[in-house]
């Protein structure tokens, strides 16, 4: 996924590039042929006068039409450069507003990948708190690092039997409920409500379908084998997790 991004933004790069190019010559050549037109304009303006004033001295015919070909020659050159001006303005005004839509790409490009890379590099050892975090899976190690982020701190990651004696035996913290012995369980804790249910309704959103498990103090985002569901108040479950977000992740959650 990475290197997709750093593909995508480097190809933003160029074309930006390319276009801020195209758009500079374009608009260096716009004025350039706006002087010119101005030039030829005042060009054929004289070369007008002058046929005019030799109509009305009645000069000689060939003189006359001397300066009716100077005039017709000023003229071309005028229409000339006005529609080569009309080509450069054309030009850079297409590629002013590719340019400034490729920056906007490249700009949102470059924070995506800004964000994958601190989402998916952002996981530390401390962040563990003391917890063992070596056999954690990937994604596990992901949602500690958000959930970290999100203002809590983990309680407990795996363990084998008989364990400390705080979870159930049928518990996925023990790494012998687990079908290939990989850890994918944590348990979160704060020291007010707050960070713990936005943990638990980010999660939700984040990785709904592959949660299957996640138990906490917000009983509407309870979930099991993937399956939103609410905590009835007072029951058992309920009542354990309301000072700590309890997360089992399945494999390929985002991360």
């Amino acid at each position: 996924m990475r290197k997709k991004l750093s593909r995508i933004v480097k190809e933003a790069v160029h074309k930006y590039s390319f276009f801020g190019k195209v758009e500079e010559i374009a608009d260096d050549r716009r004025h350039k042929f706006n002087v010119e037109a101005r030039e030829d304009a005042a060009r054929v303006k004289r070369a007008q006068e002058r046929l005019d004033s030799a109509i009305e001295r009645k000069m000689p015919v060939s003189v006359v039409e001397d300066f009716e070909q100077l005039l017709a020659i000023a003229q071309m050159a005028h229409k000339r450069s006005v529609r080569k001006r009309e080509f450069w303005r054309n030009r850079y005004t297409e590629s002013h507003a590719r340019h400034n839509h490729w920056g906007s790409v490249l700009k949102h490009r470059r924070d995506r990948l800004r964000r994958w890379v601190k989402a998916h590099e952002g996981f530390q050892p401390y962040m563990a708190n003391g917890n063992p975090y070596e056999k954690l899976t990937p994604e596990a190690k992901h949602g500690i690092y958000l959930a970290f982020r999100d203002g809590n701190y983990v309680t407990s990651t795996y363990e084998g039997f008989p364990g400390d004696g705080v979870h159930a035996t049928s518990s996925y913290h023990y790494l012998q409920n687990q079908p290939d012995g990989k850890a994918r369980c944590w348990d979160a804790g704060a020291g007010t409500r707050a960070p713990m249910v936005k943990t638990q309704i980010r999660q939700a959103r984040e990785f709904g379908p592959f949660l299957v498990e996640q138990f906490g103090p917000e009983n509407t985002f309870a979930y099991k084998n993937g399956v939103q569901f609410t905590l009835a108040e007072g029951t058992e479950l309920e009542e354990m997790h309301d000072n700590h977000v309890h997360t089992d992740i399945r494999d390929g959650a985002p991360h």
